[in-house]
């Protein structure tokens, strides 16, 4: 089938001046849009925020070639925002402005982590990864073209959820009324959002949300086993404040403890809070929480699930195996059964948001 696009186009949401730069201009973000030309399409468009160490190539084109989610749900007659997170892409990164300090993944991380899990088995569900086109590994033409996508992100995570909060907010009142599609890395962004603009988010699709709540988990090499690390999360889902209730005026008032998992091999145990759990009161918007079989993230999800449930925010949890999807890692959205998964968000999408229909 054609894909008609009625528009198209490029528009920058605009940063801050930075007084002690002089007349600069710091944390722009780069937006590109396409408007589908469809008879009863969606009013609602659907924002798409990529991950670490990406941009929003993840979602334009797969590394062999293929349409992305984004053709995908223009289709579906979503019109579509896809950003550059800030620092990333076409969101310029200044040295002179911008005292970032840079990260990029290393071709070991992209394999062990995205590409090639089963080789590495950090985790069991690994050993089911077999979604991704090629071997995953250097040498392959799909890896050559996925690794040659990967940037240098903004190393202080806070920093980069602050400035993707700020642009993500003044993207949604430029637009109106939505719905976020977060990846990875921007599910703190998106719950950000969410949280500074319940009325205008219409519905959260959160891809593998960063996670689990409170504390990262690490995988020893070499074992099935899986650890806390860092604390980077203080408010539970994000690093910076949301806003519950009863309120709290610091994150040390949110007093949590680590729930133990029922099968430790497969799953880690992850964190809820300590007696009345403060509810998240903005979350009144559709959730959806997306999981796949092999990915990392199946690990421990489920925390993240469990945190909003304790929090007071109803959402559905997916794991795509539960939908006899297997195979799929974190980037399911470049992998070859790529609109299969696309599908789902979409059919969930036309059941909690029927309004939406033009």
């Amino acid at each position: 089938m054609t894909l008609k696009v009625a528009r198209q186009g490029h528009f920058f949401v605009e940063g801050s001046y930075q007084p002690s730069k002089g007349r600069m201009v710091s944390g722009s973000m780069a937006v590109f849009y396409q408007i589908p030309e469809t008879e009863g399409g969606h009013k609602l468009p659907l924002v798409i925020i990529h991950g670490a160490w990406q941009t929003g190539v993840n979602f334009l084109e797969t590394p062999d070639g293929r349409e992305g989610w984004a053709s995908f749900f223009l289709r579906r007659g979503y019109p579509v925002y896809v950003v550059d997170q800030i620092g990333r892409g076409r969101s310029a990164y200044a040295p002179s402005l911008d005292d970032f300090v840079r990260s990029r993944p290393s071709v070991d991380i992209v394999c062990d982590y995205f590409t090639a899990p089963s080789k590495a088995m950090l985790y069991p569900q690994a050993a089911q990864h077999s979604q991704w086109v090629g071997n995953g590994q250097p040498g392959d033409p799909v890896f050559e073209h996925f690794y040659a996508s990967q940037t240098d992100g903004i190393a202080d995570r806070t920093l980069n959820e602050a400035l993707g909060r700020s642009a993500g907010i003044n993207l949604v009142d430029k637009i109106g009324e939505c719905i976020l599609l977060c990846h990875s890395q921007a599910g703190p962004i998106g719950w950000g959002i969410a949280n500074e603009r319940p009325e205008a988010v219409k519905a959260v699709v959160a891809i593998e949300p960063s996670g689990p709540p409170f504390f990262d988990i690490d995988f020893p090499a070499g074992e099935h086993g899986f650890e806390e690390s860092q604390l980077v999360r203080p408010y539970g889902l994000t690093a910076l404040p949301l806003e519950y209730a009863p309120s709290v005026q610091s994150s040390s008032e949110l007093a949590h403890d680590l729930h133990p998992s029922a099968d430790p091999q497969r799953y880690a145990a992850c964190r809820l809070q300590v007696g009345p759990p403060r509810q998240l009161s903005r979350f009144t918007m559709p959730i959806l929480l997306l999981t796949s079989e092999c990915s990392y993230h199946s690990v421990y999800d489920h925390g993240t699930s469990n945190y909003l449930s304790q929090a007071g925010v109803d959402h559905d949890f997916i794991r795509l195996e539960e939908l006899g999807i297997h195979g799929n890692g974190h980037f399911m959205m470049l992998e070859q059964n790529c609109e299969v998964v696309a599908g789902v968000v979409a059919d969930w999408l036309d059941a909690q948001t029927p309004e939406s229909r033009a």
